[in-house]
C-alpha cells in the first residue's frame, strides 16, 4: 500500500511564506514474494519421471502477478560425494 504524508513550513525567519506545505508518496514496490519449491525424483530405468515444482506467491496481490519460466534440456547432473 502507498504512503502519503505532508511537510508543513511555518515561522520563516527573513523570508514569507509562498507554497506551506508539500505532500509526498511513497509508493510501494516491494509487493508479494514469489517462490519455488527443491524437487527430488527417484532415478528409474524407464519412462519418465515428473518432476513437479510448486511457485508460490507470498501474499495475495490486488494486481496481475507474472512470473517467466524456462527449462533446459541436459542439465541434470550427478551430485559426487
Amino acid at each position: 500500500m502507498n504512503e502519503t504524508f505532508t511537510v508543513t513550513l511555518s515561522n520563516p525567519v527573513n523570508a514569507t511564506l509562498g507554497t506551506a506545505s508539500g505532500t509526498a508518496t511513497i509508493i510501494d514496490d516491494d509487493g508479494p514474494a514469489i517462490s519455488i519449491n527443491d524437487v527430488s525424483v527417484v532415478e528409474g530405468n524407464g519412462g519418465t519421471t515428473n518432476a513437479v515444482f510448486t511457485v508460490s506467491l507470498s501474499a495475495a496481490s490486488p494486481q496481475t502477478i507474472t512470473v517467466a519460466y524456462a527449462t533446459a534440456d541436459v542439465t541434470a547432473a550427478p551430485i559426487r560425494p
